[in-house]
Parts: C-alpha cells; structure tokens; sequence
C-alpha cells in the first residue's frame, strides 16, 4: 500500500508540474505541438534584396571644338612680309610666244622645288602657284593686265586675303595687283582673269631679289630670261584690242 500511494503521489505531483508549465507556456503565446516522424527542415532566409542607387544622369557631350583649315593653315605660316608694293624691274618685259601659258606644268605637284608655276586654264583663269618644298620662301609681284584690267582675283586660301591687293585703279577698273606672302609649304598663290582675255605682263621676284628662283610658264614649262615677261593667249599680240568679254 505504501508504495503504490508514493508511486500515485509522484505522477500527481508530475502532472501537477506539467500542467502548470503548460499554462505557463500558453500564457506567453507559445504553442507545444509533438510531431512524429523527421524535425521538419528549416525555412530558407529570403535573401535580400540588393538596394537600388540611383546613378546621377551622365552630363551631355561636349560640344566639338570647330576646326578650320583656314586657322590651322595660318598656324603653319612663317611670319609674312610688309604689304608693300615691290618696286618694277628696271629691264623691258620679255614677250613669251603666244599660247605659251596654255596648260598645266606637267611638273607642278605641291611638294616641287621652289618655283613659279603659272598657267592658263581652259576657261580663260590664269593660275600663279608658288612651291617651297617645305623651306620658307617670301615670294612677291605684280600682275598688269595690258589690254585692260585684271578681274575675277581669288587667293588660293582665305587668309592670303590681305596679301593680294590692287595698285593701279587707271579708269576706275584694277589694271595691276601686287602680292606679297611668305610661305613654307603647300602650293599657294592665285587665280584670275584677263578682261577680254588679254594679254598678261608678270614681274615676280622671290626673297627680296630682282629675279625669282624658277618660273615654269604653260604645259612645256617654259622658262624666261627673268622675272619681267609678257604672255598672251594664243593669237593675241599686246597691240590689240581686247576681245568681247
């Protein structure tokens, strides 16, 4: 008797502790469950979500630098001569065949030895290029037009602008043009036009000398005497009258 009421006793007393401890654990929101079988796995962590940072917008391009030939040419430039009007040769002009200036000097290239080169185009316009092959050169002259004035004047680049300008205004029109440029590479000089398609008379000098180094005159490359020559289409004398325009 003794020891069934001691064993009673005990599972009271064990009941009585797991009922309050259930109560207890109740009281506090929290549930007991018995699960038979394997402990369930436990739930992935969701990984977070990486945080969004938004990027300033990237600035507009920049606006691209303007280039121009005309400036970068003039950069290239040697330091160019005063705009003073070379004094006239002392000796009479040489009188080229007629027809001599027709036609492009088959030597003419921008990299040519220093020179004149001078030709008339198919179209009437008289070339004049200079060529330096690569040295500094001051070339200077004037142009006469000898039946009448020189027209339709265009530099070979814009900033030579200033340094083709008239000196003979007789009767209102530009007989004569002088020019004075130095240059050190490039094929520069000029382009125009006899009125009536005349008869033209160069007197050209190079580096302050009386004589120029080469000239080249038309398609045979014809070489004068000197700096002071006359060239007439072919037909024309410098005795007669202009043509019509």
């Amino acid at each position: 008797m003794g020891r069934r009421e001691l064993t009673k006793g005990t599972f009271g007393a064990i009941a009585t502790l797991a009922l309050g401890l259930a109560v207890s654990v109740a009281a506090m929101g929290c549930t007991i469950r018995t699960v038979s079988g394997p402990a369930p796995r436990p739930r992935p962590r969701p990984r977070p979500r990486p945080h969004h940072v938004s990027r300033p917008p990237a600035p507009p391009p920049a606006a691209p630098t303007p280039v121009s030939n005309q400036s970068s040419f003039a950069l290239a430039l040697p330091p160019q001569p005063a705009k003073e009007t070379p004094a006239a040769s002392p000796v009479r002009a040489q009188l080229l065949p007629d027809g001599t200036g027709a036609g492009r000097p088959s030597g003419f290239r921008p990299d040519a030895p220093p020179a004149y080169w001078i030709w008339q185009g198919p179209r009437g316009n008289w070339r004049v290029r200079t060529t330096t092959q690569r040295r500094a050169h001051t070339f200077r002259g004037v142009i006469h037009g000898v039946q009448g004035p020189i027209v339709r004047m265009q530099p070979s680049r814009n900033v030579f602008r200033d340094r083709v300008w008239p000196v003979d205004r007789t009767g209102g029109v530009n007989r004569s043009w002088a020019f004075s440029f130095a240059t050190n590479e490039h094929a520069d000089g000029f382009i125009f036009a006899a009125e009536g398609n005349g008869c033209v008379r160069f007197d050209l000098k190079t580096d302050g000398g009386t004589a120029p180094i080469k000239i080249f005159v038309g398609a045979e490359q014809l070489e004068p005497s000197g700096g002071h020559f006359t060239v007439c289409p072919r037909g024309v004398q410098p005795g007669q009258a202009p043509r019509g325009r």
